[in-house]
């Protein structure tokens, strides 16, 4: 409604104009929409009544507006940006090259060794099996060190343990393992692992259908964070 004494714009459910202070009088609202009706009424006083009922009606729609976009933002989060989303587009990438027979090497771990499936007819995401961060570790080698630091470091030794103490900075440093030419240490930096099942149709030796729930561990444990398969699990 308009206030009478100074033309603001106030809702319905005010008892005082929230700009002048006056009291607002219910019975104006019926009076207002008297002259909505009235041919009488000044052409001024209509377009005020109106374009009140059209603020509403605007704040009414914006808010809306507002409520979609932010759960479509939330939606589209979910679906492309957290980490299942990303291990599921990776997942599937690998199983489509299976099927078409393209390489699946920009989807798995160059080091893991894994047997691909040739005979993929068609697959089904199911759930999470399961998902956690753990600590990110460096293989110092001594063909790193060969090839990159033998002028900085006299001898391997030297080159691990200064890198040591560099992940220590970090929050890292812990020692994981050690051999004659490598040692293996905590970098202060987690990755995610996550494991997908999935049900696959396969046919086996003898053409015959089969069905597997297979699951696939996925993880950012390299350089780039990023995400490759690194395991596969089936029965």
């Amino acid at each position: 409604m308009i206030c009478t004494n100074c033309n603001h714009s106030i809702s319905d459910d005010f008892e005082f104009c929230p700009k002048c202070g006056i009291k607002i009088s219910r019975e104006y609202e019926q009076v207002q929409l008297e002259n909505v009706n009235n041919p009488d009424t000044p052409k001024h006083k209509l377009r005020s009544i109106r374009n009140y009922k059209f603020t509403s009606k605007n704040i009414i729609l914006a808010s809306v507006i507002v409520i979609l976009l932010v759960l479509g933002s939330v939606l589209a989060y979910v679906k492309f940006f957290t980490i299942e989303a990303k291990a599921k587009e990776v997942v599937n990438g690998y199983l489509k090259a299976s099927q078409t027979g393209a390489s699946t090497v920009p989807f798995t771990r160059i080091d893991s060794n894994i047997s691909d499936f040739i005979n993929v007819l068609d697959y089904e995401y199911i759930s999470v099996k399961g998902s956690k961060q753990k600590p990110k570790k460096a293989n110092l080698t001594q063909e790193i060190w060969e090839r990159s630091f033998k002028d900085e470091y006299p001898t391997f030794t030297e080159f691990a343990e200064a890198m040591i103490e560099v992940y220590k900075r970090k929050g890292g440093g812990k020692l994981e393992g050690m051999t004659l030419n490598s040692v293996e240490v905590t970098t202060g930096e987690m990755y995610d692992e996550i494991t997908l099942l999935y049900n696959l149709e396969l046919t086996n030796r003898l053409g015959e259908k089969v069905y597997k729930k297979v699951e696939f561990v996925v993880d950012s444990n390299d350089p780039f964070d990023t995400l490759e398969i690194t395991k596969i699990y089936y029965d």
